[in-house]
């Protein structure tokens, strides 16, 4: 089932004027109203609600196939407004930027970075994709859609949450130790353990961890981070805490701008891919004609599928049919009703109040190819003999 959403924030605010405070209070009212209806459809309607629209069907199918897993009857709704489509078609404008657009991120990345054409193979360094955009002057989401192209290229490999252990060099020979524990006995057992777990430290930096050195000496994790600060800043070691980082690398030595290729493969059939999957989720969500059950089987290739019977669009066309049939009933009887007092002018039989004159016009001209009512030469109708008695 696919509701549409429509905003009533426009009218409320028609309605309060430009009060912030009332505009404020109106919003709010307008969220909690919003808030129940989605409660109210997720608890009595449905057995699996989706806010907005889906990446594509495949990610819809999944989220929907939760439902029915206990094999009963299930019901799925979608919630989306008018906003969600430009946001769809928006955000596949960002992951397939212009190749114009591509190209630049790579020359400006390698120019800010110092990369000369036919150095940098291999180089890895930290990448601020945030201050990048700020001084080029770029959006950060088409940046990052660049970045993905020119990695699925091979040329530049963009990781945006790399992690970095933790790392510690101690910075006073073994003959200081001794003064350091008695100085700081509370940073004591700390540096003991790390000096019985890990190597080297006198010379050069060790990957260590937390938690390993906190199982030692019988304190968590947090504890442990904060007496290595402390021995940080008193200058016995140099302590890098665990971070996260981005990351840029060069998968290949910088190349000349017209020498770069960008093949389909890469590009336009991958930009084609993901066009075809937003618009179909776009077309699933909006079209109105078609089964949904039937265009979700379509889009995964099985052309044989049936209209399912139970979705929002076939039981409109249930409910279209059965009014239809109740609507040709009562115009039958109408006209039943009315030859049987005599003939009539096919001008004022068409007439009957209430009902559309073309409709009756077909269900005339229906009868009287079925031999129901007769229209001689002077345009009067009768009923037919048979049909009278």
């Amino acid at each position: 089932m696919i509701l549409e959403q429509r905003d009533p924030f426009d009218a409320e605010t028609e309605r309060v004027g430009c009060d912030y405070d009332r505009l404020f209070a109106a919003h709010e009212r307008l969220l909690r109203r919003l808030a129940l209806c989605v409660l109210h459809l997720a608890v009595v309607l449905a057995d699996r609600v989706v806010a907005g629209l889906p990446l594509s069907m495949d990610g819809y199918t999944q989220e929907i196939g939760r439902a029915g897993r206990d094999g009963q009857k299930s019901f799925a709704v979608m919630l989306w407004s008018d906003a969600d489509a430009p946001k769809l078609r928006k955000a596949l404008t960002n992951s397939y930027p212009s190749k114009e657009f591509v190209l630049g991120v790579y020359n400006s990345v390698c120019n800010l970075r110092q990369i000369g054409v036919g150095s940098g193979g291999g180089h890895t360094e930290e990448f601020n994709i945030e201050r990048f955009c700020r001084e080029t002057g770029r959006q950060i989401a088409q940046t990052a859609g660049a970045l993905a192209i020119l990695e699925r290229a091979g040329y530049m490999q963009y990781t945006p949450n790399a992690e970095f252990a933790s790392r510690l060099m101690l910075l006073i020979d073994r003959r200081r130790l001794y003064g350091v524990t008695e100085a700081y006995p509370h940073l004591a057992p700390v540096l003991t353990a790390v000096l019985r777990l890990y190597t080297g430290l006198f010379m050069e930096f060790a990957v260590i961890s937390e938690d390993r050195v906190g199982k030692m000496c019988g304190l968590s994790r947090q504890e442990v981070y904060e007496r290595l600060l402390e021995l940080d800043r008193v200058g016995v070691v140099t302590y890098n805490p665990q971070k996260k980082s981005q990351l840029i690398t060069w998968l290949q030595d910088r190349e000349h701008e017209r020498y770069m290729v960008l093949p389909p493969e890469v590009y336009e059939q991958r930009k084609a891919d993901a066009s075809y999957r937003v618009e179909s989720v776009i077309a699933y969500c909006t079209r109105a004609d078609e089964c949904r059950s039937r265009m979700l089987l379509e889009y995964f290739g099985d052309t044989s599928a049936h209209d399912c019977g139970h979705c929002d669009v076939c039981l409109a066309k249930k409910k279209t049919r059965k009014m239809a049939l109740e609507q040709r009933d009562i115009i039958e009887r109408a006209i039943h009703e009315r030859l049987s007092h005599g003939s009539l002018d096919y001008d004022t039989l068409r007439c009957i109040d209430g009902v559309d004159s073309n409709a009756v016009t077909e269900i005339i001209r229906e009868m009287e190819d079925e031999g129901l009512l007769s229209i001689d030469d002077r345009n009067v109708c009768s009923a037919s003999r048979a049909n009278a008695h």
